[in-house]
């Protein structure tokens, strides 16, 4: 179980370690048009491809240092431990980020968010929606719910890679 944990929290200091690159590469978001943000967001999901992978590895610790034979629900829990281990680091980032770095980031997202709209020609109405939409939102705006928010979310990722990593390891065992 520590080798378990150890890739949790070596995947969640990756994952902290290339959000921070990413951010002083990249500065202050205010600079960066809406195309450059969609960019930024998807490396962004380079961060879950980190989990999987520290999910599997987790898994195979598991396996390869079991004294028993070992079931579907020991590598799901094995799994889960990982992704929250790592999950603490997300959340933990999120809530730097907004907390110190940058407090202003939703106002800027959001300034960002409607000009891109309006650039691209949506109808006042459109634009309406998309600020409603936003404020709707307005319950992440604390540093400590992104947190939180972005924990959860990491977490639930971790959660679905574990169950198909263990269903397809255990389905692999028995052909």
């Amino acid at each position: 179980m520590k080798a378990v944990l150890l890739i949790g929290i070596v995947a969640g200091g990756l994952i902290f370690a290339y959000s921070m690159i990413m951010l002083a590469v990249v500065g202050n978001i205010t600079s960066l048009s809406a195309d450059e943000i969609d960019r930024l967001e998807l490396l962004g999901y380079g961060r879950y491809l980190v989990l999987f992978v520290a999910v599997f590895l987790a898994i195979g610790s598991t396996l390869r240092h079991a004294a028993l034979p070992v079931g579907r629900a020991l590598l799901l829990r094995r799994g889960v431990l990982c992704a929250a281990a790592a999950a603490l680091f997300v959340g933990a980032t999120e809530f730097v980020y907004i907390r110190f770095l940058n407090p202003q980031f939703f106002e800027q997202y959001e300034t960002i968010y409607l000009g891109h709209l309006q650039q691209r020609g949506a109808s006042p109405e459109e634009l309406a929606s998309a600020s409603r939409q936003l404020e709707a939102l307005s319950w992440m705006r604390s540093p400590m719910m992104m947190g939180l928010f972005y924990a959860a979310e990491t977490l639930v990722v971790g959660a679905a890679s574990a169950l198909l990593i263990s269903a397809l390891i255990k389905q692999h065992a028995r052909s």
